[in-house]
């Protein structure tokens, strides 16, 4: 059997005879570059094709013999110009041996997906065509007539050209299931992170190949465009464990709120004021972590590992500057925040040392926050979901030890005498902090022992890089804007709060507790579909970054509406969960309910924020809140609590107004989104 170029012998010993690609008889053909310039010539059982040495000559650039690399026998050298035309049979699939296999004009691409990796899961069956009857072309350096993809045991090889280092002729990407990335394109970290050792040239010499459905192939018809489908269970996957994982958090809140909340309304109110001052801290962390996991996502998107290397390795650094920044900032500031937000004599000692010990923990909260975003942006939601559980459990633990005082309990009939320190409010706060502590060590193990692209090593390029930092600034400072306008926005919104009393004060933190229930799946699915539109948007498929995004919005809609109705079905079982007064569990159900028919709007503008992240466009958000909060929520608030005087009951319907506006902006935004250019603003320049 003829063995053209001597690529077939590379996967002889994996597939079966090809069917009658090659007829008996038919004239063997060796392409004159490779006759000149050598490579591995073989028939399928490794003989030697006749008049070739069983030598092993370089693989020879063509345009000029401008350097020369060994290549291994098995791995062919592709010649730049096109090949002779062979029959094209696409998407034979040969079940008992689970392979698909594709012949093309130019070359020939054989997925060992089966054999090698298991078939590919459901949601990847669009990635590479129904059937595997669809490829994309890879084109090379000058934007010509070369570029061509062939794939063999896992690895992806490209014609370059004549003006590229034959040595990347082999491009390595191992294809396995359930691997949300795209067939295509390299970084230049792709061939050392996986192949460390091998390949020609370094890494100075390697280039980005991006996917281009417009390329023809060789000349030879229209290239078959990838499948513009989308999967739901795909994005599912990604989100199911951000979702747990944020329920499990809500449920340690609650946990943590209703012990404190037996302490009594004063101690719920001392942790009520600072409250805001925790959202904006958590903010700002979050922006950082926004501004290197974007750059994450749309490295691993686009294959450049190295890119999502440096930008993980530096998230590390920014998270400790940060971190430590506003360690102290708040630590030194703690005694004057809560006569700022007007808390009275009676909560005042209690809201300052809760806010100096939650201080101290904020390194710890940046590093588990960047090292989470970092994960999940790589596809990777599982891990911080066994972290942040592990640290939800460490926290409940701690409270029950560092806020009450020692006690008795009785348990089947016996009684234990548990050790309590007593701390109360400042008990809670140091628990949640050595939570942040327990978790961000955990998760740093983690990144430096598990293999990723994004695997951190000791002697890592730490060192800020100004294109990271840039472009980390540009995605995340309007992060920071957008917390900062709801934090303090929120803060006017405690000062009103406040005025009304400490029975007010308490009713509104209950019903700002139970109410993250309802929003906790849209979440998870803003982190996904972060995730997905990311890689998407990194890898150049507009189209499939724009389908992701609309499924990611619906799917954020019917979740926002299941949470509306937990909120208004049972608004007084749940308000009773966090707090024991009857006064303040009534008045909290009332809010419940009044938010409620907000929640559809609010979950879509959560996941939208979520999607326009992932394509990088971070300002959408921000002018969402500004409008949302500063034109609608504040202004409302005033008017129906000063002069409609509805006091707590004002205060939340201008809520409900705010969170409908959001979704109304964010939707607008997304539709109007040109995600073309958004894919070639992604691009590492």
């Amino acid at each position: 059997m003829d063995d053209r170029h001597g690529l077939w012998r590379t996967v002889s010993g994996h597939l079966p005879d090809p069917p009658a690609l090659y007829r008996p008889g038919r004239a063997r053909h060796v392409h004159p570059d490779l006759q000149a310039g050598g490579g591995d010539h073989r028939t399928a059982d490794g003989a030697p094709v006749a008049g070739e040495a069983d030598s092993h000559p370089p693989c020879r650039d063509p345009a000029g013999l401008r350097r020369a690399v060994p290549v291994p026998r098995g791995r062919p050298c592709l010649p730049p110009g096109p090949a002779p035309p062979v029959p094209v049979q696409r998407g034979q699939r040969d079940h008992e041996e689970g392979v698909y296999l594709l012949w093309g004009h130019s070359l020939s691409i054989s997925l060992l997906l089966d054999h090698l990796f298991g078939l590919p899961h459901p949601e990847q069956r669009d990635r590479f065509g129904d059937e595997a009857r669809r490829a994309p072309v890879v084109r090379g350096a000058g934007g010509g007539q070369h570029g061509g993809p062939v794939q063999y045991g896992g690895h992806l090889y490209h014609d370059l050209g004549p003006d590229r280092d034959p040595g990347q002729h082999r491009l390595p990407h191992p294809v396995r299931r359930r691997d949300p990335l795209h067939l295509g394109g390299g970084g230049p970290a792709l061939w050392r992170e996986l192949f460390p050792g091998e390949g020609g040239g370094s890494a100075d010499d390697h280039r980005e190949h991006r996917i281009d459905e417009s390329v023809r192939s060789f000349g030879c018809g229209e290239v078959p465009s990838m499948s513009k489908q989308v999967s739901v269970r795909y994005l599912m996957a990604l989100a199911w464990p951000a979702i747990l994982e944020q329920l499990l958090l809500t449920m340690a809140t609650y946990v943590d709120t209703a012990m404190i909340g037996a302490l009594g309304y004063r101690a719920t109110a001392a942790v009520a004021v600072n409250s805001s001052t925790a959202w904006l801290i958590m903010g700002i962390l979050t922006a950082l972590g926004v501004g290197y996991s974007v750059q994450v996502t749309h490295g691993l998107g686009a294959k450049d590992f190295d890119w999502a290397r440096r930008a993980s390795h530096q998230a590390l650094v920014g998270a400790l500057a940060l971190g430590g920044l506003l360690m102290v900032c708040f630590a030194l500031l703690s005694s004057h925040v809560p006569v700022w937000l007007g808390a009275d004599e009676e909560i005042l000692a209690d809201a300052q040392a809760y806010l100096f010990c939650y201080a101290m923990g904020l390194p710890f909260y940046a590093l588990l926050n960047v090292f989470s975003a970092v994960l999940r942006c790589s596809g990777d939601t599982k891990t911080p979901l066994y972290v942040n559980t592990g640290a939800n459990f460490v926290n409940v633990v701690l409270n029950f030890l560092l806020i009450f005082p020692e006690r008795e309990v009785v348990l089947a009939g016996r009684t234990f005498r548990i050790w309590g320190a007593g701390l109360e409010v400042a008990g809670a706060a140091i628990a949640t902090s050595a939570s942040y502590a327990a978790a961000s060590l955990v998760l740093m193990a983690i990144m430096f022992i598990r293999p990723s692209p994004t695997r951190l090593s000791v002697r890592g390029p730490y060192r800020p890089e100004r294109f990271i930092l840039l472009r980390a600034m540009r995605l995340g400072f309007p992060v920071a804007l957008e917390r900062v306008a709801i934090s303090s926005g929120q803060l006017i919104m405690t000062r009103f709060v406040t005025s009304l009393g400490n029975v007010a004060l308490s009713a509104n933190h209950v019903a700002v507790t139970a109410e993250a229930m309802s929003y906790l799946p849209a979440n998870g699915i803003s982190f996904a579909a972060t995730t997905v539109v990311g890689q998407e948007v990194g890898a150049g498929e507009a189209e499939r970054a724009k389908r992701y995004g609309d499924l990611a919005g619906w799917l954020g809609l019917l979740a926002g509406f299941l949470g509306g109705l937990l909120l208004f079905l049972p608004a007084v079982p749940l308000a009773r969960l966090f707090s024991r007064d009857e006064e303040v569990v009534l008045l909290a159900a009332a809010m419940l309910r009044i938010v409620a028919v907000s929640e559809p709007m609010f979950s879509l503008s959560i996941v939208l924020s979520g999607v326009l992240r992932g394509a990088g466009n971070t300002q959408a958000a921000f002018i969402s809140v500004l409008v949302g909060m500063w034109g609608v929520r504040i202004a409302a608030a005033t008017f129906l609590l000063y002069w409609a005087h509805m006091e707590l009951s004002g205060v939340w319907l201008a809520m409900a107004a705010d969170l409908v506006v959001r979704g109304i902006i964010c939707m607008v935004w997304v539709k109007r989104l040109d995600w073309a250019q958004m894919c070639r603003r992604a691009v590492k320049t």
